[in-house]
């Protein structure tokens, strides 16, 4: 065989034991902080922080670094629906390369931007700019905004390369792919192709590609 080949054959190898070894954690286990169905979870790029939300539309951030005495990774911030989602929430992601941001889609038919130190919105994202008068995008995170997606929001997704590609891609219950931008908060494009609910996304690092599926078994 080729040196490349046998290279490519060692790594899956590898990589098939480390699969094959997994296991649950003995010494590290989350503290119960909801009351509800818990519908989505994150763990930023560093593993130190775990983002966790739930159909009660709560938020729970976690610290995985510095857990209680008994290994249980504790909470550290929260939110409600007490100036946070309505109902159930559907999706939560960390912004790349920064612990200080993250972002929440849901039900209620919107995406939300948070500010992860007060835990309160800084930015809504609403893919209809002609309906509401321009804003700055700097506010501070006291000066909420909310801005409706129209529809519910099954799932959603940013590149991870964020600061470049500042985008965030959005699977509705229409038959649509919108996406939207995080430095205007602007609505960038509407993509088309499926015949039903968007399920699924996935982009590449630049968001020069952008696989999606839905709930009529198609991947476009």
């Amino acid at each position: 065989m080729f040196p490349k080949m046998l290279a490519k054959t060692e790594r899956e190898r590898r990589l098939n034991q480390r699969w094959r070894s997994l296991s649950l954690d003995a010494n590290m286990q989350v503290e119960r902080a909801f009351s509800a169905a818990v519908t989505s979870i994150c763990i930023d790029g560093t593993g130190a922080f775990l983002i966790a939300a739930g159909s009660d539309a709560r938020i729970n951030v976690f610290d995985l670094d510095n857990p209680h005495k008994n290994g249980r990774a504790k909470v550290i911030a929260s939110a409600d629906k007490n100036g946070g989602h309505k109902f159930s929430i559907t999706g939560v992601n960390w912004y790349p390369n920064d612990t200080g941001m993250f972002t929440t889609s849901s039900t209620d038919k919107t995406i939300r931007v948070w500010d992860t130190n007060c835990m309160q919105v800084w930015l809504l994202l609403y893919p209809y700019p002609l309906f509401y008068t321009p804003y700055n995008t700097t506010l501070s995170p006291q000066s909420a905004c909310t801005f409706n997606m129209r529809e519910k929001v099954y799932i959603h997704c940013m590149s991870s390369i964020a600061s470049t590609a500042a985008l965030i891609a959005a699977g509705t219950e229409s038959s649509y792919v919108r996406l939207c931008d995080l430095k205007t908060g602007d609505h960038v494009q509407m993509l088309q192709g499926h015949n039903g609910p968007v399920s699924g996304i996935f982009p590449s690092c630049g968001f020069c590609l952008l696989v999606s599926c839905s709930l009529t078994c198609y991947i476009q």
